[in-house]
């Protein structure tokens, strides 16, 4: 039987449900996933563009995800790093930290 990487989580259950639904890979831990949330979703999505948040509050972002004292939801959880074009957030209304639902709506 193979070794499986353990990803850092408290629960077998947890586990199982971060490797079946959320890693992109056998080796992936949730403090890389975590990583790449606050990349995806406030820093520099892979330095393509200016970070959202300074180090200091993405690092402590990244820390709070890490230990689970903040949850992401499921979606940019597991579309967080991957391709853009198949991001299908379907129902989900995502706003960048700079945006509100006021400013949106304006040119």
């Amino acid at each position: 039987m193979e070794q499986q990487q353990h990803s850092g989580l408290r629960t077998a259950y947890g586990e199982t449900i971060f490797r079946q639904k959320y890693a992109q890979n056998a080796l992936e831990t949730w403090d890389d996933r975590a990583s790449i949330v606050v990349d995806y979703i406030c820093g520099t999505r892979g330095g393509t563009e200016t970070p959202l948040l300074s180090r200091e509050d993405r690092d402590g972002l990244r820390q709070g995800i890490s230990n689970r004292e903040i949850m992401p939801g499921g979606r940019p959880i597991y579309y967080a790093g991957r391709d853009p074009s198949t991001a299908f957030l379907n129902n989900c209304y995502l706003l960048r930290a700079n945006m509100t639902r006021e400013r949106n709506g304006q040119t």
